[in-house]
């Protein structure tokens, strides 16, 4: 029995099945899935066994890529496949807003303190131009990571009206520390602490009739179980000084560790702090040779919540494969 108006429908052939449009859907929702299995991996890394660390920094990459793949599906014509790669680019964007739309800091209340970190990576050998230009910023503190013994002496060299804090934590290789303060800063006490050969630097600053902890470390990164662990005992360290100091605290330091990382909510689990790049944009401070994929936040300045950050600035490159970042505090806070 015919009936009227039907649509004789006849099957498609191999070639029709495998056109150039439906080979590209194809592959474009391969690359859509195992997007989304890295995202979801890192997403729930910290439940996760240590490897799963490694995908959790790239929330900014998924999303570019999730919205790609909307771009691409609209071209193919395939709207489930949009719908999808829209989905997918809201659950990873929604974790950037704070970035984007943090508060503003407003106008400082009492005496600030001008900020400078900078991972100097070790094998860099721009001395004089780093020098040079951290003796321009007018900073009251002044961290270089990375800090080799011949980064020290330069460093010695090149800003002769700053105080270096300690002389016993620079070292061989990626892991030492050198902290500076301006001449007219007080520095009632300075102590050395760290994990193992991976040291730290805790400086008490007098300022606005309060006890400023300036805490910076450097910590491993997770791409090996015993970096986890180790990294895990700096960041619990630092939560202990933290919590023994009577005032106001900011930790700094490259932290290998984005704001979505382990390593990072271990640290903001324990201790209320605010992160400073909150409301700066989508300012990444690594790789600096990779500015067009977006790059990753893994250099961090932390603080109380009493503490206003009224202006974050990424510096140039010199040399490193970080750049480095300036901040300016209000201890009593903004209004």
């Amino acid at each position: 029995m015919t009936v009227v108006g039907a649509r004789d429908e006849q099957p498609r052939t191999p070639e029709e099945r495998w056109s150039v449009r439906s080979l590209s859907v194809t592959l474009l929702n391969l690359g859509i899935f195992g997007t989304a299995i890295a995202g979801t991996i890192g997403f729930f890394s910290s439940r996760l066994f240590w490897p799963a660390d490694m995908f959790a920094p790239f929330r900014l990459q998924y999303a570019v890529l999730f919205l790609a793949a909307a771009v691409a599906a609209m071209v193919l014509r395939s709207p489930k496949t949009v719908v999808v790669s829209i989905v997918l680019f809201l659950w990873q964007a929604v974790s950037l807003v704070p970035l984007l739309a943090g508060s503003d800091g407003g106008e400082p209340v009492g005496d600030t303190i001008r900020l400078l970190h900078f991972n100097v990576l070790a094998s860099n050998t721009n001395f004089d131009e780093v020098g040079d230009w951290a003796a321009q910023q007018e900073a009251d503190i002044i961290v270089f990571q990375e800090a080799t013994p011949e980064w020290g002496a330069e460093m010695e060299a090149a800003l002769p009206d700053w105080v270096l804090l300690d002389t016993n934590t620079t070292q061989p290789g990626t892991y030492g520390i050198m902290m500076f303060a301006a001449p007219d800063v007080d520095v009632p006490d300075v102590a050395v602490s760290g994990v193992d050969f991976y040291p730290a630097i805790a400086a008490t600053v007098r300022i606005d009739d309060q006890d400023l902890l300036i805490y910076s470390m450097h910590t491993l990164t997770p791409t090996f179980p015993s970096g986890v662990e180790t990294a895990n005992d700096q960041v619990d360290l630092a939560v202990r000084v933290a919590q023994a100091h009577d005032g106001p605290v900011v930790i700094t330091g490259d932290l290998n560790a984005t704001r979505w990382s382990p390593v990072y909510r271990r640290l903001t689990d324990q201790i209320e702090l605010n992160d400073v790049a909150d409301g700066a944009g989508l300012k990444g401070t690594w790789p600096d040779g990779l500015w067009f994929t977006g790059r990753i936040g893994i250099d961090h300045v932390l603080t109380s919540p009493g503490i206003c950050s009224f202006d974050r600035q990424l510096g140039p490159a010199l040399g490193s494969d970080h750049l480095p970042v300036i901040v300016d505090l209000a201890v009593s806070g903004c209004q």
